[in-house]
């Protein structure tokens, strides 16, 4: 990519335009409830973590002190329906072990029970301005088609994303990223006209 501040300024020019602003998780610092929102959209399409699981888990478990304090069974009560429960459990158990409050760093996060190196990074990013990439599989996507990678691989991706990131603006950079994949850059009948790359 020759003209990385240009690629920035594109990108941040699109987000203020057409970005999902309004999703809760985007208009809060709190670790914890990105946290949360972060683990629900793992496997979970966006409309039903709102409709149905996010607000609800937060008013349950409003702080890592009281999921931490929760029996599994209630944590898996609120969980019911969202799958995969080994996130549910995890949940619990980092709770337990980060003491009411989460790492500000990757590597402490990546520390934790099913805190993987994406959850990580969106985290930091997100709730600390941390300058790191995200790189869910809606970035993966957009990166191979800016790059022209046929068969992306990850290691491949993570450094590519490293070296494209705007670190003086990794919160929007990153969300926006995230938004182009989801929006325009599907994964079938993209939008390449509409692409701000």
């Amino acid at each position: 990519m020759n003209n990385l501040r240009n690629f920035h300024k594109k990108l941040h020019a699109w987000y203020a335009k057409h970005g999902r602003k309004e999703l809760p998780w985007r208009n809060t610092d709190d670790a914890y409830a990105i946290y949360i929102s972060e683990v629900m959209l793992q496997q979970t399409q966006v409309k039903t973590v709102l409709e149905r699981y996010y607000f609800q888990f937060l008013k349950r478990f409003p702080t890592l002190d009281t999921l931490a304090k929760a029996s599994e069974k209630d944590v898996l009560t609120a969980w019911q329906g969202l799958g995969y429960y080994s996130r549910a459990r995890n949940l619990r158990k980092t709770a337990i072990q980060c003491g009411g409050k989460l790492p500000k760093d990757v590597e402490g996060l990546m520390a934790l029970p099913g805190i993987g190196r994406n959850t990580a990074h969106a985290v930091a990013s997100f709730a600390y301005h941390a300058p790191v990439p995200v790189l869910e599989a809606n970035v993966k996507r957009v990166i191979a088609r800016l790059f022209a990678i046929k068969t992306p691989q990850n290691a491949d991706i993570w450094d590519i994303s490293a070296r494209i990131l705007d670190d003086k603006n990794p919160f929007d950079y990153n969300q926006a990223m995230m938004d182009i994949g989801a929006t325009v850059c599907t994964k079938r009948a993209p939008k390449c006209g509409e692409c701000p790359a």
